[in-house]
């Protein structure tokens, strides 16, 4: 059994749960989650497959019980509380797609350039390229600059690049927050991911103006 078809058992078995699993070129990758990935591992976590959950606050490479494992990770995460409160709302302009993304800090820590926070969005597409019937297409992403006290809210817009050969009617759009904990070393946590709801008005209009 590949692994790949194992994620796919797994997305049917977490479809009605607040999962999603997506792939992505691990030699070509779009914006910073496979740098995650490399600030959380050892130095034995270069053979693929590379599995991670959240920003990498856990992960997984090479031959393991790919089921059992992979299960292991999500339910944990999944019983882990949120540490952020996010809406996003995204849109089509052309051949790119825009978001909006408000997130609020539910935690104790200032999210800052101190702890490279940083909100992203992954725009994903029904299709089975390499591994799985999920692709990332695009990561955009924004470093938070100013600092985001606990309890504070900020808006943020990222659009992603020119998008060609895709189907846009099975794109989908992930918005999440994560930091780093140990400041310019170690892992990143993410504090809580989200699923963008598509716009379907024929004027979009930002969080400030509807």
């Amino acid at each position: 059994m590949v692994p790949g078809r194992v994620i796919d058992e797994l997305a049917q078995e977490y479809a009605h749960r607040p999962v999603v699993f997506v792939e992505q070129n691990a030699w070509a990758p779009l914006g910073e989650r496979h740098s995650r990935f490399y600030a959380a591992c050892t130095a034995s976590c270069y053979d693929t497959p590379q599995v991670m959950v959240s920003s990498g606050h856990q992960w997984a490479s090479g031959e393991v019980d790919y089921h059992a494992e992979y299960s292991r990770m999500v339910e944990e995460e999944l019983a882990r509380p949120p540490q952020a409160e996010i809406e996003a709302h995204y849109v089509r302009i052309g051949q790119r797609i825009r978001a909006d993304i408000r997130v609020k800090n539910l935690s104790e820590v200032i999210l800052s350039p101190e702890n490279e926070a940083t909100v992203h969005l992954i725009i994903y597409e029904d299709k089975h390229v390499g591994q799985t019937g999920r692709i990332v297409r695009a990561a955009p992403w924004v470093e938070i600059t100013t600092d985001l006290m606990p309890g504070a809210t900020m808006t943020f817009t990222l659009e992603t690049p020119d998008l060609s050969g895709v189907d846009w009617a099975k794109l989908h759009g992930v918005a999440l927050v994560d930091y780093r904990p140990g400041g310019e070393s170690g892992p990143y946590d993410m504090l809580q991911a989200v699923f963008a709801s598509p716009i379907t008005h024929r004027v979009y209009l930002p969080f400030a103006q509807r």
